[in-house]
């Protein structure tokens, strides 16, 4: 079993790092977020955090809550088969890969280029 206060420090390092690979200051997600800059602060290091201002940050950060917690290290959860790698043969045949690419294409230019620094940021990490 995972220790809370590592799954909490974890957490924190990845909205910091998160948030610095978009770009932001931590005092801009914090106000986005609806948090003050000293609570945003003590979250990156890994204070204990509510669900409710967990959700609050990912969004503001353009992510979904499922994202900030890949993170390294921790055990995955299921017992199933592993994903079969999408190569460029297979790749609009792949459900998720498609629903990406349509959610891409509705986006103006700002919001793809953030999108591909998320999609970056998460690719690196995992």
């Amino acid at each position: 079993m995972i220790p809370y206060e590592d799954v909490l420090k974890a957490v924190g390092h990845r909205i910091s790092h998160v948030r610095k690979q978009v770009g932001m200051t931590q005092a801009e997600l914090a106000r986005k977020a609806g948090v003050s800059l000293k609570f945003m602060s003590m979250m990156e290091s890994g204070a204990n955090v509510s669900l409710k201002t967990l959700l609050s940050v990912t969004n503001a950060l353009g992510m979904d809550l499922k994202d900030i917690l890949k993170i390294k290290g921790l055990p995955k959860g299921g017992r199933g088969k592993r994903a079969t790698p999408i190569t460029s043969d297979n790749l609009l045949q792949d459900t998720t890969a498609k629903e990406l690419v349509r959610r891409i294409s509705l986006m103006n230019t700002d919001q793809r280029k953030r999108a591909l620094k998320i999609l970056k940021t998460a690719l690196t990490n995992d």
